[in-house]
């Protein structure tokens, strides 16, 4: 029987993986296949996929450096910077999640969101009729990964990463005491807290996709109902709709790097995240001093830096 973790590590590299076809696919079609009258959609459209793919492969690269056995460099890094600019174990973890976030929450949604867009590039009429099924797909996708999440972190929130964790230490031979490992036990109450906040997370990220596509769909769809009848001053108003519609849709990722970057914060200041491993506001300096202490006898080879 399949448990949750691995059910949605299946589920993160199908969807991986379709994110990358389907993206490739829209490549080739509004490359070749498509006649865009205005040009401005083809930005749109290459803009975002090729945001898409570069956020793919950090996705596929990113994982296997920090579970395999090639992810030295990884450590590598962390080791010379530990202690020295904290913010930076942050800024790879916000970079990774909302890789994986992005693929995972807009890809379907996203896709046909700008397959009508390269239906619509040929001029047809009536093209944008089923836009309500592209925004019921982009709600159920999300609520599904708001459940997905749920579950993760009702079930899977245990000790066993921090083993892994501890495991990799091994693996590149950071000697550390087994009986008292170098992070506080994870409680009920925290694992508790750590799942309602990502439910709160994945609700408000859904939130702010639903926002989001559906000003999409409306600018798009104004645009391509009345581009052919408008004006000269109008024309001059229209150049500027287009060009903040190519900032609005990359805004998602640019959303999704804030939210992270809040949730960051949190986790830091408030307690969330993995078990008590980012202290309170008032007991910051205190736990950081203990913390390179530990690393200066424990882990002299990081321990030098600190």
């Amino acid at each position: 029987m399949l448990d949750i973790e691995t059910v949605h590590r299946y589920l993160e590299t199908t969807v991986g993986v379709s994110s990358l076809c389907f993206n490739l696919c829209l490549l080739y079609l509004i490359l070749n296949h498509s006649k865009f009258k205005v040009q401005a959609y083809k930005k749109i459209l290459l803009t975002t996929c090729c945001v898409d793919l570069c956020l793919t492969v950090i996705t596929f690269t990113g994982q296997p450096a920090l579970f395999a056995d090639h992810g030295y460099m990884v450590f590598v890094v962390n080791g010379f910077l530990a202690g020295r600019w904290e913010w930076f174990d942050h800024l790879c973890c916000t970079l990774y999640c909302s890789s994986v976030h992005i693929n995972i929450v807009c890809v379907v949604c996203m896709f046909i969101y700008r397959y009508r867009m390269v239906c619509c590039a040929n001029g047809t009429e009536g093209r944008f009729k089923n836009l309500k099924k592209v925004f019921a797909v982009a709600i159920l996708w999300s609520c599904f990964q708001i459940s997905n999440a749920t579950f993760m972190y009702m079930f899977g929130q245990t000790d066993e990463y921090r083993k892994v964790a501890l495991e990799m230490l091994d693996r590149y031979s950071w000697s550390y005491d087994h009986e008292h490992p170098p992070y506080p036990a994870v409680t009920h109450a925290t694992q508790i807290k750590n799942m309602m906040h990502h439910v709160i997370y994945m609700i408000s990220l859904s939130g702010g996709y639903y926002i989001i596509i559906w000003c999409e769909i409306q600018i798009v769809k104004f645009l391509h109902m009345h581009g052919s009848s408008i004006n000269q001053k109008t024309r001059q108003m229209h150049a500027e709709v287009n060009r903040a519609l190519i900032a609005l849709a990359i805004t998602p990722s640019l959303t999704l790097l804030v939210c992270a970057v809040y949730h960051v914060i949190l986790m830091k200041h408030m307690s969330f995240g993995l078990g008590n491993k980012y202290p309170s506001f008032g007991s910051c300096q205190k736990k950081v001093t203990e913390i390179n202490k530990y690393f200066s006898n424990h882990f002299p080879k990081v321990g030098a830096k600190l």
